[in-house]
């Protein structure tokens, strides 16, 4: 039943519209449970065997359930503020309502939500309610921190899920290893405990100079500046129009104000994050 519930409000769900409607190409819609630049993700495959939006599947499920214009299936969607979230989820609240699904939606600080999804993952009664978070990671080994009993925050794990978890975790054989994240992102989307979204998770983006060389992001959005420096071709050409300035004239020189060094370009953040909408465990739903 939980499982089929599930389903339901994933087939009801269209993220590719929505996140072009609110972000307008500035993100990559993801099918994966793992961001696009992690190993081994795969988007083809994963679309293989990721529920495709379905409104009239949706409804059908629904009624199956014994879910009716009378008796909804009613859902609290949770989300944390900041990255043009809560439009998003806006969206999902409209499709999910479109097909007979009650919702109500609730925006907080990310402290608060991690607060709030560890006491609805307790509950053993009452509404569905569906998370909205964004994790990033240098390997698919945080599927395991997430699914892996007890559940992240408590939420959902199954004995199936585990086996394939532990699996993934301790295989040395690189060729192995990749089929065992495979299946394990076959289980979270056929089972919909998790739907992708989008990467970036989130949205931050880093504003440097154009003269300026070796600037780089790494993982978790740091900036690197380990090789930064100030392009040669700067110097040459403030050597070529600058003439040599008496004492006088350079102490007439004019400050640099902060208006002043506003030009720039914008580099974006890495895309190993992800935006996910996340399950709790059964008991919940």
């Amino acid at each position: 039943m939980y499982d089929r519930a599930r389903q339901a409000v994933t087939y009801a769900i269209d993220p590719k519209k929505a996140t072009e409607e609110v972000f307008a190409g500035l993100i990559k819609p993801s099918e994966c449970a793992i961001a696009d630049v992690m190993f081994p993700s795969d988007e083809k495959l994963c679309s293989e065997f990721s529920i495709k939006p379905n409104p009239e599947e949706a409804k059908i499920l629904l009624e199956e359930l014994g879910y009716s214009e009378d008796q909804p299936l009613e859902i609290t969607l949770l989300t944390w503020k900041g990255g043009n979230r809560q439009k998003v989820i806006e969206n999902f609240q409209t499709q999910l309502e479109e097909v007979g699904i009650k919702t109500k939606l609730e925006t907080m600080d990310i402290g608060t939500l991690n607060a709030r999804i560890k006491q609805e993952n307790s509950q053993t009664e009452g509404n569905g309610v569906i998370d909205m978070m964004g994790w990033s990671w240098y390997d698919p080994d945080f599927l395991y921190t997430l699914w892996h009993s007890p559940g992240w925050m408590g939420g959902y794990h199954s004995d199936e899920l585990d086996t394939l978890l532990t699996e993934m975790r301790t295989t040395t054989n690189l060729e192995e290893r990749q089929e065992k994240v495979i299946e394990v992102q076959k289980y979270l989307l056929k089972n919909a405990v998790m739907m992708p979204l989008y990467s970036p998770g989130w949205m931050w983006n880093y504003v440097s100079s154009s003269d300026v060389e070796g600037f780089k992001i790494g993982a978790f959005n740091r900036p690197l500046f380990n090789d930064v420096k100030l392009s040669n071709t700067v110097e040459e050409k403030e050597a070529v129009e600058s003439p040599v300035s008496s004492e006088k004239e350079e102490s007439e020189q004019p400050v640099m104000t902060e208006e002043s060094q506003q030009d720039g370009e914008s580099i974006s953040s890495p895309i190993n994050e992800q935006e996910v909408e996340v399950s709790p465990s059964p008991e919940n739903e």
